[in-house]
């Protein structure tokens, strides 16, 4: 069916980017809108199969504006996409007879898949059969003004739309008194059954007895469970033998690891009991079973005596700190994500200026509130230093520190799925303390063993959903080159965004060309002085480059969804350049469907 037109109303240009792409890519002839009364001046001159409305706006917000459309003759398909998470106003919604209405961040092909669904549906029908019903009783119009309403200042409105820079300013900084009067809230939350610490103080003390431990853990059914759960996955038990002894449950995962996934499940249980509507939390667990993974393989060299004992908590635990941050702030957090969606920034770095510490800090402090044994908490708060800082971590540290880097990036390429305010950061292959010497090949292998053990784990705790390897559809294709040492990393990380990377740097090849410059420290004066449009540097953040070179640049670290962005502005304007020169658009440019960010599942 073709001819399909949609009309996407929001003041996010990151949201209209991303639906504007993925409708085009359904059929779609896509017109954007920056407010409800932009959309309302472009109804008046045109019709539309589709409108994409987010309800908070300026100048005109889009409940007002999707009652509009309900009313009208042969009303176009209307759906709200919005961060406006109350049951009421979508309860409210659906009765007066919109279409569909789903949170922000989205996935974004398959609502543009729904979207043509509900539009053919539409048009297959009466078109009149969803008729404007009167609104339900009880839901005070007031209460929608305070939730959709957007007051717009006197300044321009590119101004009000893109809002300050400085997070400060819209997020002022939380006191430590604050802080700390908030985490007693969570101090009371015992994470360890009096079974559980039992275990803990056995294999703490140094006790070898499968028996005494199996005796202790048996109190606590929820514990025995795990066990016998874990000890039972392909992972620990490949040749599928039943077992039903936990003691020999105990043996078989070792008792070391038996201490930490008393306390990594125990903790796991007890800080994702809060919901919380920004945050993925199948993704957060399966990242933390593919970090635990990604640990354990990369320390399995024979050397485990001098592995840090708190790695593998480590791995599994990192990012519940934010948990438990967003649990305990959520309103700091609904303005510190608006603040990224408008700005591309990454929340790691917001949660530094707001709190004054890292996520990881916070979850460090709680575990040592909860009088968990030091040695497997310390390593925790260096899992937010970037690579390049490693360095700045203190000696008798640094290899678990740098294990754990290596273990959470590991894990997140293998999921290959991106939270948009997530921090992106790459190591140096030249450097950053590599724990073993990879190629791209061997790399690309260990993540697929990563992968493949982690959906091996993905049920051994009560709650844990593995949706598999979700990996983006190849839709774009670049040259690579690196200026010094090939960073496999960087690869595999342009190819879960959709991005097949070939090798190549012919000046005369008109194909977009990626160049890593992640390991350039120096830029020597006989540099380019006019860089190609089709060429994209990669640099670190605090690289100087040549003037030449600015505006050229992704640097690392930054947050998933201003890599996303750049990446495709420079691949759209690349391949919008070679059409316009009387060449041919790239055949594997034609259909962009690759899942690329996290949602909701």
């Amino acid at each position: 069916m073709e001819g399909l037109s949609a009309l996407v109303v929001d003041d996010d240009p990151v949201a209209r980017s991303m639906w504007s792409f993925a409708l085009r890519q359904e059929g779609f002839a896509c017109d954007t809108a920056e407010d409800g009364q932009q959309a309302h001046e472009m109804l008046r001159a045109k019709d539309y199969h589709l409108a994409v409305v987010d309800l908070r706006m300026p100048q005109r917000h889009g409940y007002e504006l999707a009652m509009e459309l309900l009313k009208q003759p042969g009303r176009p398909v209307v759906m709200i996409h919005t961060a406006i998470d109350d049951p009421l106003i979508c309860q409210d919604l659906l009765r007066l007879g919109v279409d569909d209405v789903s949170q922000k961040p989205g996935n974004y092909p398959v609502l543009a898949l729904r979207a043509r669904v509900l539009v053919e549906r539409k048009l297959r029908s009466d078109p009149q059969a969803t008729p404007f019903l009167p609104r339900p009783p009880g839901l005070d119009p007031d209460y929608i003004e305070r939730l959709c309403r957007v007051e717009v200042s006197c300044t321009s409105r590119a101004t009000t739309r893109s809002g300050t820079n400085d997070p400060a300013a819209v997020v002022p900084p939380v006191a430590e008194e604050q802080l700390q009067e908030q985490l007693k809230k969570l101090t009371t939350v015992v994470p360890l059954s009096p079974a559980a610490r039992d275990v803990v103080d056995l294999i703490e003390e140094g006790s070898h007895s499968a028996a005494r431990i199996a005796a202790a853990a048996a109190r606590d059914p929820s514990l025995t469970v795990e066990i016998l759960r874990l000890a039972n996955s392909s992972y620990y038990n490949p040749r599928g033998e039943r077992i039903a002894d936990l003691e020999r449950a105990i043996v078989r995962i070792g008792l070391r690891r038996l201490l930490e996934l008393a306390v990594a499940t125990s903790t796991l249980a007890a800080l994702t009991t809060h919901v919380l509507p920004w945050l993925d939390t199948s993704l957060l667990w399966q990242r933390s079973l593919a970090a635990g993974v990604a640990s354990d393989l990369l320390t399995s060299s024979g050397q485990e005596d001098q592995v840090h004992p708190g790695l593998f908590l480590a791995s599994v635990l990192h990012g519940l700190g934010r948990v438990a941050l967003g649990a305990l702030f959520t309103r700091e957090y609904e303005q510190m994500l608006e603040h990224c969606r408008r700005t591309g920034a990454a929340l790691p770095q917001l949660e530094k200026q707001v709190f004054g510490r890292t996520a990881g800090d916070v979850l460090v402090q709680l575990l040592e509130k909860w009088h968990l044994p030091a040695e497997l908490c310390q390593v925790l708060r260096y899992e937010d230093v970037p690579f390049n800082q490693l360095g700045t971590v203190p000696g008798e540290i640094l290899p678990a520190a740098s294990l754990l880097k290596w273990s959470i990036l590991l894990g997140q390429l293998a999921t290959a799925r991106w939270e948009p305010w997530e921090e992106i950061d790459l190591p140096s292959f030249a450097g950053d303390l590599l724990p073993v010497p990879l190629d791209g090949q061997e790399l690309m292998a260990l993540i697929d063993e990563i992968r493949q053990a982690a959906r091996q784990l993905a049920n051994f705790r009560h709650g844990v959903v593995s949706h598999g390897h979700r990996p983006a559809t190849r839709s774009w294709q670049c040259r690579y080159h690196s200026l010094t040492a090939d960073n496999p990393a960087l690869r595999i990380l342009m190819d879960s965004f959709g991005i097949r990377t070939v090798a190549g740097k012919e000046s005369s090849n008109t194909a977009p060309l990626l160049i890593d410059a992640l390991d350039n420290s120096e830029w020597s004066t006989g540099d380019e002085t006019v860089v190609p449009d089709n060429v994209l540097y990669v640099v670190r953040e605090t690289a100087k480059v040549p003037e030449c070179l600015e505006g050229r640049c992704v640097r690392l670290p930054c947050s998933a969804s201003a890599f996303q962005s750049q990446l495709r502005t420079w691949l759209e304007d690349s391949a919008n350049r070679a059409v316009a020169r009387g060449g041919p658009a790239p055949s594997d440019q034609s259909k962009q469907t690759g899942y690329v960010l996290s949602h909701k599942p």
